[in-house]
Order: structure tokens, then sequence, then C-alpha cells
């Protein structure tokens, strides 16, 4: 049996790699994204904002095959998934995700709860008026699937967005406010 201090050992070693690639990640995906253009920035009347409620459906695996990293008891996933939004909000969700499972990664998906944060890129309509913005994703997922999650807007988009619904179901819903 292992003593204590080689979990605070591997557990340190797994929080300095995650720091590791949360510095290479964040500046991957600052060198794609639309950053460097000149930001223009539509000022929104109240017919522009509002409630918005609709659908988040996966389009297919995920985009890179999913990196999983042993740390202590838990799982640590990273993985890129794509999606088409659909509602007020059309176009896609580009989510960089970051998903500690608690259980080993020998199981499969689904087996154990969940936590995910993430970061992401929206493209598309909002209302029918050309929209793009960055966001910030949380949520708590339980072993049977189901979803409570929120999508924080900030670079281009100001708004949240409640996720929830079953995973296992192939889309997830979402509703909130869009200013």
């Amino acid at each position: 049996m292992k003593s204590n201090s080689h979990y605070v050992i591997l557990a340190s070693f797994s929080i300095l790699l995650l720091i590791a690639m949360n510095a290479f990640r964040i500046d991957h995906f600052a060198h794609h994204s639309k950053s460097n253009e000149k930001l223009i920035f539509k000022i929104l009347t109240p017919a522009d904002s509002g409630e918005v409620s609709g659908t988040i459906i996966p389009n297919g695996p995920p985009k890179s095959p999913p990196m999983r990293i042993e740390a202590g008891n838990d799982c640590i996933v990273d993985l890129i998934q794509n999606y088409t939004v659909n509602g007020p909000l059309s176009g896609t969700f580009d989510i960089d995700y970051r998903i500690i499972v608690h259980g080993p990664c020998t199981e499969p998906p689904g087996t154990y709860d969940e936590e995910w944060i993430a970061h992401g890129y929206f493209t598309g309509k909002i209302n029918n008026l050309t929209s793009e913005g960055k966001f910030t994703y949380t949520a708590k997922v339980r072993e049977n699937g189901s979803v409570n999650g929120k999508i924080v807007f900030g670079q281009g988009i100001t708004g949240e967005l409640d996720i929830s619904g079953n995973f296992n179901e192939g889309q997830l819903s979402y509703k909130g406010i869009i200013n």
C-alpha cells in the first residue's frame, strides 16, 4: 500500500502538469482566436437582448482523442468538442474541456461523477445578428449523465446560459439571458 506522501507527491505533480498544460492551451487558444483582428462592438438595444433557450448537440466524436491522466483516485481528461447550437443562438460552440472524473481512467465514460471546466468560442447568430465571442463553461455531471452547468460569455458577447439535460440523450438544453 502506498503511503500518504506518495499521493501528495502524485497530486502535486498532477497539479504542476495541469498548470503547464493550461499555459500551453491558453497560448494556443490565443494564437488561434481572432484576438489580433480589429475589435468592432455592436451596441445592443433592448430588442437585441433577452431570454433565450435552445439545444446544444455534439458534432460527432471529440475533435482530438481525449487525453487521460491519473490523479490519485481521480482521472483528468482533456478534450476538444464542437457543438451545433440551435435556437435564438444558432451556430457552433468550440469547447476545450478539462474534466475531472471521480474515478479511475480505466473505466468507461459516465461511470463516475464528473466536473467540467472549459473555455470556448461561439460563432453564429444571436436573434439573426452575426455574433461571436468567448466563454467559460462549468458543469457537474452525475454518473447517470445528468448535466447541470453554466456558460458565462465574456469577450464579444455578454450573458449567461444555464445548461441542463442528460448527456446520454445526445443533446443538452440551454436557457438564459444574452445582453
